[in-house]
């Protein structure tokens, strides 16, 4: 399922990189020197090196052998899994909506309009089980405690519970039909409970084990369509996002709405709410093109909204370690806020409108979902002095696996030279096609994947097929 793109494979010294040679002619001119050389330990190529006769950087320059010798004698491109760089992305076959991290942070829920939800292997992108409805899935959940279910909410106007192992539904307490379809789902923090929000103007309370409604709270009626839910961290209260503006605060043991902090009112539809870890916040998504945070005290703002150029439809709180809390937009961006003083850490780029963005619960990583099919994770700052860096924030960021110039801000799963940046010249003849590669990207770059779906996810799509 998952595109694994790497460039050109050519080979040099074990243990060299690409600053070692001078041009590109040197670098694939070092396998057939010598039996011994292999490819650089990141797998990384030498196709920006310069074209053209020269010393090597830092050894001794390795003999030439003509391009057509090197046609005939191509260096084997390694497994996919050694070309693959920690945490890819993903691709279902239609827009994603949405993303989860399972509490051990080893595993990825994604909820599509291709009307299933996925759990994917975190660290290598692999598949491990989809659930299939009978609409567009628009969100998932896992279990708080163990990650032992996925929760779905769709557009066939069910939410259910699944055995995220089996992929089996949990039939006593699956699925459950708040009328209508069912936009959001959420469980809290205990476990103990599921909530759904839905286009009945309703957001309903469930048992997560028999699947029965909680009648005492259950249901709260916001006003117009439902389109998120979210508990807060001590499991009392339940916050709604909804059409009509606002986003409110109930108490999940009676339904009643907490007044003195509810409701907030940041303009348009409101399409998400989250809790800060601390309880402190409430995060709200909104149709006036900003995400902004509020007390939970008093229902004032806290702080500057986030800006963005067009709708925001998700938000999202990191591990409370970590400080940072997120936003996703129609305006084909994620951006990374720093919780001291709201200034923006980051702004990571899609090819498509964001529908929704997770934090890994370690706090290595952010995941988003977007409408170019992909769900993307991005490994975080490393500390907060990425705060220091927010004045270049304009300046689109790529994920870690692939630091490309800061023109070519789309993500991909490939690692590049640091020190190699220099294109080639436009009129020299590109290399030959690599041994094994299965298609070349609109970016020019390469995939071995033995499945076409997700093929060249992140790069542009398929420019040609080889096989």
């Amino acid at each position: 399922m998952l595109a694994m793109l790497v460039l050109a494979p050519q080979a040099w010294s074990r243990g060299a990189t690409c600053s070692d040679f001078a041009t590109y002619e040197q670098a694939q001119a070092a396998l057939p020197a010598n039996p011994q050389l292999d490819r650089d330990k990141d797998g990384v190529a030498c196709e920006n090196l310069p074209k053209g006769d020269g010393a090597p950087a830092q050894q001794e320059q390795p003999s030439a052998q003509s391009d057509q010798q090197l046609e005939q004698e191509p260096s084997a491109p390694q497994s996919e899994e050694a070309q693959t760089t920690d945490h890819p992305s993903v691709e279902h076959d239609d827009a994603v909506y949405g993303v989860a991290y399972s509490p051990d942070s080893k595993y990825l829920a994604t909820a599509s309009a291709d009307k299933t939800a996925c759990i994917w292997e975190a660290a290598s992108g692999s598949e491990v089980k989809c659930v299939h409805h009978k609409g567009p899935v628009n969100s998932v959940a896992f279990s708080p405690k163990d990650g032992k279910y996925i929760a779905t909410a769709s557009d066939d106007g069910t939410a259910r519970l699944w055995d995220a192992t089996t992929g089996k539904e949990e039939t006593k307490a699956s699925p459950v039909k708040p009328g209508g379809k069912v936009y959001g789902v959420a469980f809290s923090p205990d476990g103990k409970h599921l909530a759904t929000a839905s286009d009945d103007g309703t957001a309903q309370l469930w048992d997560a084990t028999t699947g029965k409604e909680e009648t005492k709270a259950s249901p709260v009626k916001p006003g117009g369509t439902v389109y998120g839910v979210a508990f807060s961290p001590d499991n009392k209260y339940l916050a709604t996002a909804s059409d009509d503006g606002a986003a409110q605060i109930w108490d999940a043991t009676n339904g009643k709405e907490e007044t003195k902090a509810s409701p907030v009112k940041p303009g348009g539809a409101v399409y998400g709410v989250a809790f800060s870890p601390d309880n402190k916040y409430l995060a709200t998504a909104s149709g006036k093109k900003i995400a902004q945070l509020w007390s939970t005290s008093d229902g004032k703002k806290a702080g500057s909204s986030a800006s963005h150029s067009d709708k925001v439809y998700g938000v999202a709180f990191g591990p409370q370690e970590r400080k940072y809390w997120s936003a996703a937009s129609a305006d084909k961006t994620a951006s990374l806020w720093n919780l001291s003083g709201n200034s923006k850490a980051k702004t990571y780029n899609h090819d498509d409108k964001v529908y929704g963005v997770a934090f890994s619960p370690d706090g290595k990583y952010l995941a988003t979902a977007s409408a170019d099919k992909t769900a993307v994770q991005w490994e975080l700052p490393t500390d907060e002095s990425s705060s220091a860096q927010s004045q270049q924030s304009a300046q689109d960021q790529q994920p870690v696996q692939d630091q490309q110039p800061a023109q070519d801000q789309k993500p991909a799963q490939v690692q590049k030279p640091a020190q190699s940046q220099q294109p080639a010249p436009a009129q020299q003849p590109p290399p030959s096609n690599p041994a094994g590669a299965t298609a070349q990207c609109a970016d020019g770059t390469y995939s071995f994947s033995q499945n076409r779906r997700g093929t060249c996810s992140g790069h542009g799509g398929v420019a040609q097929w080889f096989t």
